[in-house]
């Protein structure tokens, strides 16, 4: 899903699991923007391609938060981070959430 129709699509609702709601070495920006990647993941596109600039918006976070904040996520295993290429020397980013370290897809 292209990022135009992910904001366009602000009408979601956020589910945090319980093992990262519970996740004490998670700060509150990570558990609340591993639900907004959850909330925009569109299975039938493979994930949530929202980019870093759509998320310091919605959360009025600087780039060293939002960029913190996402590796602290795929190191704890709880999302997946996948680099793509679309065409020559351009590249797109696909955000998939993660139940758990053992990689159940919720």
């Amino acid at each position: 899903m292209s990022e135009e129709k992910q904001i366009q699509r602000r009408a979601y609702f956020c589910i945090i699991p319980s093992m990262i709601l519970e996740d004490k070495t998670l700060d509150s920006h990570a558990k609340v923007l591993y639900a907004s990647i959850a909330g925009l993941h569109d299975p039938e596109e493979g994930g949530c391609y929202a980019s870093n600039d759509y998320f310091e918006k919605l959360f009025d976070w600087s780039k060293r938060t939002l960029q913190n904040t996402l590796e602290a996520l795929v190191e704890k295993g709880y999302i997946e981070r996948k680099i793509e290429s679309q065409e020559e020397n351009k590249k797109r980013r696909r955000l998939i959430p993660l139940y758990d370290k053992h990689s159940r897809k919720i």
